[in-house]
């Protein structure tokens, strides 16, 4: 018998086909949650953004809900898959992982492909429908910086590297709150100096 996560990355694979009505409307849904947040956009935009018909859109998801599940899962997997790429890139090198992410983020903002986080957005916007959902997340971004911190510093003790895990997550929706707030890039350089500076040699954090 196969797992949630199992039929999750199954639908996810067939929905990035292009040929694909699924893949179409999870990027159309994408697009508008990004740039108009999930209260905003409707059904309607989306399926008219994807050239699909309403047929095709609850023969993929029930209702908007399962979509607005659809498009966080599918964040999720590429803020994870961007933390991984510079956690493989930057074995041991804490300080090479954070003016790395930190400068992605800044380009990112900078080019107008970044909308701030989705999660925080959806967790403001929608918490009854997602914050089951996005619980799980965090404690996944947790255990994958934590697991991260115990890397480059195997002598660490497990509740230091919790609470570094911890503030890593809570630098980084700060600076792009702040960022959204004011349009200034510089706090991503910020990002990258706070994170550099958290304590990794202590126990006392």
């Amino acid at each position: 018998m196969k797992s949630g996560d199992e039929d999750w990355l199954e639908d996810l694979a067939r929905a990035r086909s292009e040929s694909n009505p699924g893949a179409r409307l999870l990027a159309a849904a994408r697009e508008l949650f990004n740039a108009q947040g999930y209260q905003v956009a409707g059904i309607n935009e989306i399926i008219k953004r994807a050239g699909a018909s309403k047929k095709s859109f609850y023969s993929y998801y029930p209702g908007k809900k399962q979509l607005g599940a659809a498009y966080l899962r599918a964040e999720a997997n590429d803020f994870a898959v961007q933390l991984r790429r510079r956690i493989s890139r930057y074995d041991r090198d804490f300080n090479g992982f954070a003016r790395s992410w930190a400068a992605f983020l800044r380009r990112q903002a900078g080019k107008g492909d970044f909308h701030g986080c989705p999660f925080a957005s959806a967790a403001v916007q929608a918490h009854d429908d997602f914050g089951e959902l996005l619980a799980e997340l965090h404690t996944e971004w947790l255990a994958l910086m934590r697991e991260y911190i115990l890397h480059c510093k195997p002598r660490i003790k497990a509740h230091a590297a919790d609470t570094i895990a911890r503030r890593i997550l809570l630098d980084y929706q700060g600076a792009v709150m702040m960022w959204r707030l004011s349009g200034d890039l510089r706090y991503f350089d910020l990002l990258a100096q706070s994170l550099q500076d958290l304590k990794m040699n202590s126990d006392d954090v």
